[in-house]
């Protein structure tokens, strides 16, 4: 059940180049083009969480075609 939950979390990473994800105590990102980057989290403080809320950005791809 996990993998396949994950697998549609990767799916993000068609439209974003990082995903920050921000709840409770945790505050990390997932980098597409880091090294093991879909899977590996990287703490990264740059997004507070709101309390009572997990919160995800997206870094939107430059190179994505909005047309």
């Amino acid at each position: 059940m996990i993998l396949i939950e994950f697998a549609g979390f990767k799916a993000v990473f068609v439209v974003a180049e990082r995903v920050h994800v921000a709840s409770q105590e945790f505050t990390f990102r997932f980098d597409r083009d880091g090294p093991l980057g879909m899977i590996n989290p990287i703490w990264d403080p740059s997004y507070p969480d709101e309390p009572g809320w997990t919160t995800f950005r997206l870094d939107i791809s430059h190179d994505m075609n909005m047309d």
